[in-house]
């Protein structure tokens, strides 16, 4: 069985949020994206900053996550985007099932 992993980024609005996660998961990249709307503060170029962001969790195997992160970064918008990756420790029946929906 592959390991499980959660790659998490934001954009700015829900249409950005959505077109991507539908173009990863119909690419296999992802089983499922999970899209939430958040608030930020954050530095960038020197300026402390705040809005609203879309966050954007994405579930697959370690297998296809560098092919997942190259996807997002030709498609992500921001200049620098948040692509953050942590391992998930899940049930073997939802492990089971994300290894189905991604590539092999």
């Amino acid at each position: 069985m592959s390991e499980i992993v959660e790659l998490t980024t934001t954009l700015e609005t829900q249409d950005q949020a959505e077109s991507i996660a539908k173009s990863i998961v119909e690419s296999r990249l992802a089983a499922c994206v999970q899209i939430a709307a958040i608030h930020s503060v954050y530095r960038w170029k020197n300026e402390t900053c705040s809005g609203a962001e879309f966050r954007c969790s994405f579930k697959t195997t370690l297998q296809v996550l560098p092919k997942l992160k190259a996807a997002l970064m030709t498609q992500h918008p921001y200049e620098l985007p948040e692509l953050v990756t942590s391992s998930l420790e899940c049930s073997p029946e939802y492990q089971t099932w994300v290894e189905s929906q991604v590539e092999s």
